[in-house]
């Protein structure tokens, strides 16, 4: 293998004389220019713009997801909102690991195939598909296909069923639980199927209400 003795090498630049450049002080966004007849200058670079091209500080993180800079460029670890490649949506601090899940909010987790969970530490679980966790502690368990948990530290464990309220606890399938602190609110909805046929006539779809049934009407044909 040949070496150069880069020592024995003399770069004849026209124009500047020897030492010149060595006069000049330059700092950061300048590049050095020449006119040919013995003048060396260090010019500034264009800033960069939607119109022109030139330098461009790289934003932080910090002011990436502030949203407000209009001067710096965006890097892929500073975006705000991230895209996977399974089409999950996940903002930073959280992780969304399921096909087409959604998980915004530090700490939120939606793995679930299709589940959301949105609010601070929300989860929708693995098994759960088609979950959707909204609000800070937010919770669909494994056994929450299809679930819906809306509002603080509320939690679904069964198919179907759906949470809302302030610390509220549904595991029956195909129910609805609204209330605070699991004390009040449980509708229970029974198996309701239609007359074939009937063309007049009210439908009523029983509701068990806190131990009462209600009548709630479904269609009138």
């Amino acid at each position: 293998m040949s070496k150069t003795n880069f020592d024995d090498i003399e770069l004849e630049t026209p124009g500047i004389e020897a030492g010149e450049i060595n006069s000049e002080a330059a700092t950061d966004g300048q590049v050095l220019t020449a006119d040919g007849a013995g003048a060396a200058a260090f010019e500034a670079l264009p800033v960069a713009s939607v119109t022109v091209s030139g330098i461009v500080e790289l934003a932080t993180t910090a002011e990436a997801q502030a949203g407000t800079d209009t001067a710096r460029a965006v890097t892929p670890s500073g975006l705000p909102v991230k895209i996977g490649t399974g089409g999950q949506v996940v903002s930073s601090n959280a992780t969304a690991v399921g096909l087409y899940a959604v998980a915004l909010g530090s700490g939120a987790s939606g793995s679930g195939e299709m589940g959301t969970a949105i609010g601070y530490v929300s989860v929708v679980h693995v098994s759960a598909e088609g979950g959707i966790a909204v609000g800070a502690y937010a919770t669909i368990g494994a056994a929450g296909l299809n679930g819906l948990a809306l509002g603080r530290s509320t939690t679904v464990s069964a198919a179907q069923a759906v949470a809302l309220g302030n610390n509220v606890n549904n595991a029956t399938a195909n129910s609805v639980k609204i209330g605070w602190n699991n004390t009040t609110g449980f509708a229970h909805f029974t198996t309701f199927t239609p007359t074939v046929g009937v063309k007049t006539g009210t439908h009523f779809l029983p509701v068990n209400l806190g131990g009462t049934v209600f009548n709630v009407l479904v269609s009138n044909v």
